[in-house]
């Protein structure tokens, strides 16, 4: 009888594979200096990260701002198709890239056109600071980007909600046919 043949590697024959060396393209201090404190990060985020410990080497990273870009604008019809789907959109992917080449799409909603449009505004305006090399993860870029993508669809767009300054006037027409939230509620209250 012959033995069975073993198909994978058991507890006691599992071998660790050599440590490599960290490599990283900045040393800590120059990774630091005119950045955010770990602490700083933590404040104004919830998140901290440290990009030293990362080694760009094993994960196909070069630090080529330029090569990133393109591969971000050869994919930016795809990125807006999927975001603007997400928010309930009917274009198709087609028809986005038609209407991103500057052609009109019939038999679609006004309001689905300007968001397409908005988010291609906003995607490129990321794509110019990089480029610039302007880009950072602070509230500032934040409020810029969201003012172009949410310029047809938040009250106060380039804003956090309730930062901003809300100005007109009138009133609010409601499903149930009041104009005021008091109305409202007395209209769907049970009897």
């Amino acid at each position: 009888m012959s033995e069975k043949p073993i198909w994978g590697i058991g507890s006691d024959q599992y071998r660790k594979p050599p440590e490599r060396p960290i490599t990283t393209r900045r040393s800590q201090s120059e990774s630091q200096a005119g950045s955010p404190t770990a602490n700083d990060q933590a404040r104004f985020t919830g998140i901290t990260w440290d990009l030293t410990g990362i080694d760009l080497d094993v994960i196909g990273g070069t630090g080529d701002s330029e090569r990133a870009r393109h591969r971000f604008r050869s994919r930016l019809p795809d990125m807006i198709w999927d975001a603007a789907r997400l928010e309930g959109n009917t274009f198709t992917l087609p028809e986005v890239r038609t209407l991103l080449e500057g052609v009109t799409v019939a038999g679609k909603r006004l309001d689905e056109e300007r968001q397409i449009l908005a988010l291609n505004e906003g995607f490129n305006d990321v794509d110019a600071l990089v480029g610039a090399g302007q880009f950072s993860l602070n509230k500032a870029v934040s409020d810029r980007i969201h003012a172009h993508v949410a310029a047809f669809e938040a009250i106060e767009a380039g804003h956090f909600r309730g930062e901003g300054q809300v100005q007109g006037g009138g009133s609010v027409r409601l499903s149930t046919g009041a104009s005021s939230t008091a109305e409202s509620m007395a209209a769907t209250a049970p009897c």
